[in-house]
């Protein structure tokens, strides 16, 4: 998933996100997104969750990732 397609699903503003990714690169998310020339960042599953804020978590596990 890119960062673009993560913040049109869970209506999440790009710099919150950037500004997430750019704070935790180099520890908890180092491995877990790729950027290639000129394309928007990939995530993985582990990027994606952990860049989500709890309450769409816990909005996810209240109603069984039904949104």
């Amino acid at each position: 998933m890119t960062v673009k397609e993560l913040c049109g699903n869970y209506d999440l503003k790009f710099q919150t996100v950037y500004k997430k990714i750019s704070h935790h690169k180099d520890k908890e998310l180092a491995g877990h997104f790729t950027k290639a020339k000129g394309e928007s960042l990939k995530l993985d599953d582990f990027a994606v969750d952990f860049l989500l804020p709890t309450h769409v978590k816990v909005m996810q596990a209240t109603t069984g990732g039904q949104e």
